[in-house]
């Protein structure tokens, strides 16, 4: 049996060095920004992570890490969550943190309901959540705490080792000198004295046919029945050496992690054989095992006495990682005869047992240097090598051609004798004899190096070449020369040719194009070009042809995609496996990206220091849902204040400044997490996606809001949409009471201004209308001076009419006159002057014909009313005569033009004139008849 173990050591030994595993991530202390030790793990609500890190609390939600310190400055030994609380013990203290409304934990003490004090320098180690009670188990007891009842019961129970076992009949525990006890519903009893089972420290029970297996902390184990016998059973670890086991974990499916002091993780399936060790050679952090539990989609998490690990046990991956960098950069592998083969930049290597049983690589001697590629024809391993072409038996390698760069070798359709080889130069041919593969010749014609080759028919092939583009090849009956049919320039990068659903396919980074013999070769496949489109992928690798499945295959920056023809119709299906960045980014160099078949629905991918194994029967869809962490109202010139999580956020209106944090709990090392958002009543779009996971506001105008957030894990939505409702408040100028304010002053002030401008257009009005009165009466002001106008100048015109008349009259008259006084002056010398007389006396009638005066003075009075009347009154000592020399004067006629009128002498009139003077007692230096036409 020893020799069994020794054995099986040693394959274990080989195993480890090659195993490949699940994802693993390490975390260290400087990443979670903590302490090194992890004494206890729990996962909490909404799928958060919680680690007991020495003197604090660790916090973790898949996005940020919080930390929380102990009351009393100890370090933190166990934790356990009861679907409400996350109870913690420590040194001389036990208790429970819960989340306020803000989401932050707050603690809260239980020491203060022990009936007793705690003993002298008790230690919680371990705490376990059953039925309705808590158990905190230090080395000296057991407290029962009843949460409903907020009461505590001791059991005394001195021990080595802190652990509680939950099986089907009951509590195990292990009590110091005395053995194994038993508490169920009959009260606790000694199941196992210490002298049957040992001084050994249970660390995890396997129940198995009806018996029970423990397993202690070095890695034996004993079997006993219900009547107390024991039996020891043979360590099955014994291969690894001494083994000291500190902590257990029985995972959902039954089976037991073991975690060591010095040799990682020991896995057990549920019947209790041993499966596999996980070490720092696998991936993990460190060796050391503090603490483990599986959380609720699978993941383990490993504490260890330097960070965590974190084992992504249902991952449709599997990961082999060079950590030595022993293999270098995978271009190519195979899987070939039960053994898988890699071909590197650093050579080709085997592993003996291949995927399943996980041996170290070794490097096959002769074939260091880059491999490019691994080809299976009629039954053998071809391998293309900087070197040139080797045959690959039996893990040995034979050069079969010399020539230097082989891309590919191919076999050449209806002739199974003959291969044909790309590499750098052009083509060449490979011919077996006797059974025995040897280079033949190069072809002349075509000198092209030719990664890329695909036949039409046995005589004629497509060649094709990254940058000088592609080329029809026709090759002569002895397969000497090739003869150049066709030639199309390069129609984009990333290209390849390929063949798809019995078709010749060409792609690049522009399309998928079907190679075709008609006059025009090259015809855009819209289906395919459209399919790889709408992924949305950028950074696109060649397009990689499956040598076992009817499958191509694509990589692009977040996702590897294949497509496969329909199993009942001819359309083309599109399947997406969404990967991280980082694992993308690791793939390989650009443009030898790679992917192989090791067995159906395993594909390997060749990475920058290993490869990964995707198993698409694992492929299932998780279902996530995303929580809403915190809000923050932020200022500039103070710390931010958290906001309350379980009702409508409530903000004023000075502090808009908002900050909203969110996340997906997912551990997936291979899968990232995506989020959108959308403001309802600001934003109408969601936002783009981006992996950041908090969003902030500023200035929003007052209103209620609800900030939508979704995220997406890999190319699966979460379950469900975040609703997160806020107000921002009114600012006080907005606020009711200022609206009220507001509307009153505005009701007055609008009252005051109407009636001022009702005064204002009255007064407006009355001004209007008074000038309107007085524009009317200007108007008929100035109608009434232009009728006195019009009357005036008629007036004037009867005047000057009259005036004539008094002129032509008084003209008339002194013309008679004169004449008449003519003709008496020389009748008056006439010889007979009886006769004469009488004539005489008739004339001076006719010169003072008062007649002629009523005729002047009515002709005057018409032409120049009231004068006589203002003389007479003015003057009323004039004589009729004196009036009528005033008329005269106001005529302005001289003294020459009177006399005639009077019938009197120029002098007699000069006489009047004086005496007239002098009745009006005017000055001497004055002149009369500018006095008269003054009055």
């Amino acid at each position: 049996m020893k020799r069994f173990y020794l054995v099986l050591f040693l394959l274990l030994c080989c195993f480890t060095q090659g195993q490949e595993s699940a994802p693993i991530q390490v975390i260290s202390p400087l990443t979670y920004d903590g302490e090194n030790q992890n004494w206890a793990i729990e996962e909490g609500d909404n799928g958060y992570m919680y680690l007991a890190n020495n003197h604090s609390i660790l916090s973790f939600d898949g996005e940020r890490w919080s930390k929380y310190g102990t009351p009393n400055g100890s370090v933190i030994r166990s934790l356990a969550f009861d679907g409400k609380r996350l109870y913690a013990g420590c040194y001389m203290e036990f208790g429970y943190w819960e989340r306020n409304e803000q989401g932050a934990l707050i603690y809260t003490s239980l020491t203060k309901l022990l009936e007793d004090s705690l003993l002298e320098d008790e230690e919680f180690w371990n705490i376990q959540v059953v039925d309705d009670l808590v158990l905190f188990q230090s080395f000296s007891r057991i407290l029962l705490f009843n949460p409903d009842k907020e009461s505590i019961e001791e059991i005394p129970a001195e021990v080595n080792r802190a652990a509680i076992f939950e099986l089907a009949d009951g509590l195990y525990y292990q009590v110091k000198n005395k053995g194994l006890y038993v508490w169920n519903k009959s009260g606790s009893k000694l199941l196992i004295p210490e002298n049957v089972i040992g001084k050994q420290a249970v660390v995890s029970f396997i129940e198995k046919d009806g018996s029970k297996q423990a397993i202690l902390d070095n890695g034996e184990r004993v079997v006993f029945g219900a009547d107390g016998t024991a039996k020891g059973l043979e360590n099955p670890f014994s291969f690894l050496g001494p083994v000291s086991i500190y902590c257990s974990y029985r995972l959902k499916d039954g089976g037991i992690l073991l975690g060591t002091i010095a040799n990682g993780l020991l896995q057990l399936n549920s019947q209790g054989h041993f499966v596999k060790q996980i070490s720092i050679k696998q991936g993990l952090q460190d060796n050391t095992v503090l603490s483990l539990t599986e959380d609720s989609k699978g993941n383990i998490w490993v504490g260890h006495d330097k960070g965590i690990s974190i084992i992504n046990r249902n991952s449709f991956f599997k990961e082999y990682i060079d950590k030595e960098g022993e293999i270098g950069v995978v271009y190519t592998s195979i899987w070939f005869n039960n053994q898988l083969y890699l071909g590197t930049n650093q050579g080709l290597y085997v592993a003996e047992n291949g995927v399943k049983g996980g041996t170290d690589f070794r490097l096959i001697p002769n074939t260091e240097g880059q491999v490019w590629s691994l080809q299976v024809l009629q039954d053998q391993l071809f391998c293309g090598h900087h070197k040139g072409t080797f045959l690959i038996t039996n893990s040995t390698a034979q050069q079969v051609a010399s020539i230097p760069g082989t891309w590919l070798v191919k076999a050449i359709p209806e002739n199974e004798d003959v291969l044909i080889q790309g590499n750098y130069t052009g083509l060449a041919i490979l011919r077996k004899v006797n059974g025995e593969w040897s280079f033949e010749r190069k072809l002349d014609g075509f000198d092209i190096s030719s990664r890329f080759l695909a036949f039409v028919n046995p005589k004629t092939l497509w060649v094709n070449h990254e940058y000088k583009g592609v080329f029809k090849l026709q090759l002569d009956a002895a397969l000497t020369n090739v003869t150049q049919l066709y030639h199309q320039e390069q129609m984009g990068y990333g290209s390849s040719i390929f063949k798809f659903d019995n078709q010749l396919r060409y792609a690049t980074n522009n399309g998928v194009f079907t190679i075709t013999n008609g006059p025009e070769p090259f015809v855009l496949d819209t289906t395919l070009t459209r399919i790889f489109q709408e992924t949305k992928n950028t950074n696109l690798s060649i397009v990689l042809e499956d040598d076992q499945q009817e499958r191509i295959w694509r990589l692009g920056d977040q996702s590897i995609m294949y497509v496969e023809p329909g199993k009942i119709n001819n359309e083309y299906k599109l399947q997406t496996i969404p990967i991280a960045t980082t694992l993308r980014k690791n793939l390989g160099v650009s443009g030898f990206e790679n992917i192989r078949s090791t067995k159906k629905n395993e594909y390997l991918l060749g990475t920058s220091n290993g490869y990964v194994v995707l198993d698409l029967a694992a492929v299932k869809p998780v279902e996530y849902k995303i929580n809403f962490k915190s809000a923050w109202r932020e200022y500039f010139d103070a710390n931010a204040n958290p906001l309350a999580l379980d009702s409508t956020i409530i903000v004023p209106y000075k502090d808009n400044k908002l900050r909203f944090a969110y996340t997906v709990p997912n551990y997936d090392k291979y899968t990232e997490v995506f989020y959108q958002y959308k403001l309802e009543n600001f934003h109408t779009d969601w936002s783009k996606w981006t992996n950041e996971s908090q969003v902030s506001f500023e200035n929003l105008p007052f209103g209620t809001y609800t900030l939508q957030v979704r995220a997406k894990v890999g190319d699966t939505l979460t379950e469900n949409t975040l609703q997160i409702p806020f107000v921002i408040q009114r600012p006080w100028y907005w606020s009711y009471a200022a609206m009220v304010f507001y509307f009153f002053t505005l009701l007055i002030l609008g009252t005051f201004i109407h009636r001022t401008y009702r005064a204002y257009y009255k007064k407006q009005q009355e001004k209007l209308l008074k000038q309107n009165a007085l524009e009317e009466k200007r108007k008929k002001n100035k109608a009434k001076r232009k009728l006195v106008q019009l009357t005036n100048e008629k007036l004037k015109q009867e005047i000057d009419a009259k005036n004539r008349e008094l002129a032509v009259a008084t003209m008339s008259m002194i013309k008679k006159n004169e004449f008449l006084n003519v003709l008496k002056n020389r009748l008056a010398n006439a010889e007979n002057p009886t006769q004469v007389k009488s004539v005489i006396r008739l004339i001076d009638k006719n010169i003072n014909n008062e007649d002629d005066w009523k005729l002047f003075e009515e002709a005057f009075n018409n032409a120049d009313k009231k004068f006589l009347k203002k003389i007479k009154e003015k003057h009323p000592e004039l004589t009729a005569n004196d009036l009528r020399l005033c008329a005269y004067l106001r005529l302005n006629l001289t003294s020459k033009e009177i006399a005639p009128l009077l019938n009197i002498s120029i002098k007699s009139v000069e006489v009047k004139r004086y005496r007239l003077r002098k009745k009006m007692n005017l000055e001497h230096d004055a002149n009369l008849t500018e006095y008269i036409l003054n009055i």
